[in-house]
């Protein structure tokens, strides 16, 4: 056996391996876990050159694993203005106001997080509410689902939205001379945001980077998925960091698979997958958001003033079927977002009609979200060989969510424990930096990012004012950010679980939280993250 490299020793470790669930302590060499047992056992394997860890009672798991969140524009929304908390129409003037004072004039002023009903109660929001406050700066403000920008003139002009004839007047409403209100929804808000993105210097972008990362490793995750990472570029960064030695964790980059530019560039890079960096599968978008009133529902919106609107359809059914026949056919996955009860139904029927004409292949393609969903299509779900992926963070938007769907439907919501009752495997993420409503607080009285799997782990065993019955153990929860999870990558052969020969990726919480009452999980801190053997983060 290779030396001892590290043991971690008197605690309670819970491995996730249904062989042996439960031990007191484990030995690493190298990278990997070499073995599990007793306290006794695991120190009569040290040498002198091993380096000891006393848990101190503590609970160690393996590493926790985000498979849904957005790494460059999430670390963005740690160094831009930040809007979630923000909770009035002066209060909104007054940031505003006061990051203009600190820029040159022209210099952009972009925010993050804010929520319409609060800051534009009455009204939809329009770009002349940002000219009066923020003449000399474009400005550009997105919505806290991440599916809309609020813009004011300058930054109208300055991203050329009068040229985006081919997008839908849903997607970009004009007053009656034709120019855009300044709101942007799903295409309109992506097109801004992408050619914003242009416009930021790479030092801006890594920097961004690099307040993530250091926070994820903070928060015990070892491997993330930033689902759209679209910019080859970012793929580039996240390479370099890791040749530099400052990549501390596990990444999964995926191209933006609406955009064939985005796809096509992603493909070669596949040629520098290792263990740390890997491209993923392409991500789709079925429908949009809640938030925005564009997710696709089968019937309308209970607070939409004409009683019509049932959200957008963003991919069409035929595309869809086509792209889940070209996985079956390559065994290639891809990763679909589906919000509304309807858009969940087409997922499912277009990977139906998929499978009718190629059969059942090993090809673990994820939805993503599954908000809301009529419960009959959950058995088909499973017979359809797809992966249910929730974020349970969004369990904090339960006024807003109440109030776009109605008391009735609302209690159909994010029913995790049906989809894993019936067999379908379930993972959970975070969508960071969108999604969620107002955090509770951590131990040191700062709020939670919605990245934090203790966060996530509480919120699905909690329900947050949801219907109790479709809560998770504490424990399905931890198997759904690690185990599954893994699975899902298709990493499960070597994360997942604290098992010999695995590579050593691991979180030390500070209790064991399955023993304790829910409402003592937000309680709990993280004091050590591991990576590949490497202790990446030390409380």
């Amino acid at each position: 056996m290779d030396p001892i490299t590290l043991t971690l020793r008197n605690g309670h470790v819970l491995t996730m391996d249904p062989d042996r669930p439960r031990a007191e302590a484990v030995a690493v060499s190298g990278a990997r876990f070499v073995a599990v047992g007793s306290d006794a056992e695991i120190a009569a394997m040290q040498t002198a050159h091993t380096r000891e860890i006393d848990m101190a009672g503590g609970m160690l798991v393996p590493g926790f694993i985000d498979s849904h969140l957005h790494l460059i524009e999430g670390g963005r929304t740690l160094i831009e203005l930040r809007l979630r908390y923000c909770n009035s129409p002066a209060a909104l003037e007054e940031q505003l106001r006061a990051a203009a004072a600190e820029k040159a004039p022209g210099e952009w002023i972009i925010g993050q997080g804010w929520d319409d009903p609060v800051l534009t109660p009455g009204q939809p929001p329009h770009r002349t509410t940002l000219d009066a406050i923020v003449p000399d700066h474009p400005v550009v403000l997105v919505r806290r689902d991440g599916h809309s920008a609020w813009l004011n003139s300058a930054a109208v002009e300055a991203t050329q939205v009068a040229r985006f004839t081919s997008i839908s007047a849903e997607e970009i409403p004009r007053d009656a001379d034709g120019t855009s209100t300044g709101m942007l929804y799903e295409q309109g808000a992506t097109q801004v945001l992408t050619r914003l993105r242009l416009k930021l210097p790479r030092a801006y972008v890594e920097r961004a980077a690099r307040e993530a990362l250091a926070q994820f490793v903070r928060a015990g995750l070892t491997m993330v998925h930033d689902v759209i990472t679209g910019d080859p570029r970012d793929f580039w960064l996240f390479r370099r960091l890791l040749r530099a030695g400052d990549l501390p964790l596990r990444i999964i980059a995926s191209p933006y698979g609406t955009y064939r530019l985005s796809r096509m560039s992603f493909r070669p890079l596949s040629f520098f997958d290792s263990p740390m960096l890997r491209v993923g599968p392409d991500k789709y978008l079925l429908d949009g958001s809640f938030g925005s009133s564009t997710a696709l529902l089968g019937e309308p919106y209970a607070d939409d003033p004409g009683g019509t609107n049932i959200g957008l359809q963003t991919l069409s059914s035929a595309r869809l079927e086509r792209i889940f026949e070209r996985t079956l056919r390559q065994r290639r996955p891809v990763v679909v977002h589906a919000i509304g009860d309807r858009a969940v139904e087409v997922a499912v029927m277009a990977m139906e009609k998929a499978l009718a004409r190629y059969g059942d292949h090993d090809v673990r393609n994820r939805v993503e979200h599954v908000q809301i969903v009529d419960p009959a299509i959950i058995p088909r779900f499973k017979a359809a060989g797809l992966i249910a992926s929730f974020q349970p963070n969004f369990l904090y938007e339960n006024e807003m969510t109440r109030r776009r769907l109605g008391q009735a439907r609302s209690e159909r919501c994010y029913p995790c424990r049906d989809f894993w009752d019936a067999g379908v495997p379930v993972i959970l993420s975070s969508d960071w930096a969108f999604g969620g409503g107002r955090f509770p607080l951590r131990p040191d009285g700062t709020r939670y990012e919605s990245f934090e799997p203790l966060l996530g782990i509480h919120a699905a065993v909690d329900r947050v004012d949801f219907d109790p019955a479709q809560a998770l153990t504490v424990e399905q929860a931890l198997v759904a950010y690690t185990r599954n999870a893994a699975w899902a990558h298709y990493r499960e052969a070597e994360l997942g679980t604290i098992t010999p020969g695995k590579l050593a990726d691991f979180a030390l919480l500070s209790q064991d939280i399955t023993a304790i009452p829910t409402a003592a999980i937000l309680e709990t801190q993280v004091q050590m993250t591991g990576v590949g053997g490497q202790i990446v983060f030390a409380a």
